[in-house]
């Protein structure tokens, strides 16, 4: 299991701001506000395994312009309305990360419907866990 990562369903506006955007980030240059998707999209968790994507839908949905999947939380600046759903993504990916190493641990081979199964069984174990049911 490779590249390990979550993903927006859709992050811009359209297929030509998606174009223009990727043409800023060859240029590192900052990629206006207004190319970005104004609507919550959903988030997937996603794994690559040998020519092969593997996505699984987190449930959660966050407006691009706020997603963050290398966000580091800072109790100082902690803004509970957009962190939880980044909290979220860390257990997730924890989660996801810790029944890796346990396959591996148990010599369990590798193939699409087992990195499946632990991206779902991450993502349901973290989304259906008590703290999670209150909110």
């Amino acid at each position: 299991m490779k590249n390990l990562k979550f993903e927006l369903e859709k992050t811009f506006r359209s297929i030509k701001a998606s174009n223009e955007a990727d043409k800023l980030k060859k240029e590192r240059q900052l990629i206006p506000v207004e190319l970005y998707n104004p609507n919550a999209t959903a988030i997937y968790l996603t794994a690559s395994f040998k020519d092969k994507i593997i996505k699984v839908n987190t449930g959660l949905k966050i407006k691009p312009i706020k997603f963050d999947p290398k966000k580091k939380f800072k109790e100082e600046t902690f803004d509970p309305k957009n962190d939880e759903i980044h909290l979220a993504l860390n257990s997730i990916m924890t989660k996801c990360l810790l029944k890796q190493v346990e396959c591996q641990y148990k010599s369990i081979e590798f193939d699409e419907s087992i990195i499946e199964v632990i991206l779902s069984k991450s993502v349901t174990e973290v989304m259906d866990s008590p703290s999670n049911k209150t909110k």
